[in-house]
């Protein structure tokens, strides 16, 4: 009788030899157990996307928040240039506007009042 496994034509191993590859053995196994449960774990994956997807959409808010930050300095900016002088001129135009229309319906009334008399 031979002492060669499975009649391959290799020697035997150690002990030590077979212990170590049946470690390393168990080794890949476990790696490959982790790797497939991590595929499966759908909470896991879910969550890790949902957290992406919130990173994502943080620095698309801040992008736009800075956005409308440097459009109202703008805004700002060229509204500085009709400050407050320019805004009452406006006001005393719109006002002079107003009374003048005022008195012209004013003298319009009192004028078909005194024709309506008349006749």
């Amino acid at each position: 009788m031979s002492k060669d496994t499975a009649g391959g034509g290799t020697p035997p191993k150690s002990a030590e030899a077979l212990t170590e590859d049946i470690e390393r053995t168990r080794q890949e196994l476990g790696e490959t157990i982790e790797a497939l449960v991590a595929k499966t774990d759908v909470k896991a994956r879910v969550q890790r996307s949902a957290a992406e997807a919130t990173a994502n959409l943080r620095s698309r808010a801040a992008a736009t928040i800075g956005k409308a930050r440097d459009e109202t300095r703008s805004a700002k900016e060229k509204i500085a240039g009709h400050g407050p002088e320019a805004q009452a001129a406006r006001g005393v135009l719109v006002y002079s506007a107003a009374a003048a229309i005022a008195l012209t319906g004013a003298v319009v009334l009192a004028w078909l009042s005194v024709r309506r008399r008349r006749r």
